[in-house]
């Protein structure tokens, strides 16, 4: 303990250290991406999913431009489509 351990008290605790220490950031997850795709991704993130029309509003943005992003960020695997209108990041 006193180098800087921490007990066990119950199995969440060991759950929640896991977690804090190897999840990603979206800061983290969004770093390999171009300007436009940051952009949409962090929409979507932010609004827990939505759909290209939403998006192409609120960044004004064309949305054959937002549906051909969207369609790279999905074969990366950084959104996923639901009922094929409505986007969420992963």
């Amino acid at each position: 303990l006193r180098d800087g351990a921490t007990p066990l008290v119950v199995i969440d605790d060991l759950i929640a250290d896991i977690k804090k220490d190897n999840m990603p950031t979206l800061e983290d997850k969004a770093a390999s991406l171009g300007e436009d795709e940051r952009a949409i991704f962090f929409v979507i993130a932010r609004n827990d999913g939505c759909s290209v029309d939403y998006i192409s509003h609120e960044l004004n943005i064309k949305s054959s431009k937002v549906n051909a992003i969207l369609t790279v960020l999905e074969i990366k695997g950084y959104v996923t489509t639901f009922g094929g209108k409505a986007y969420l990041s992963k």
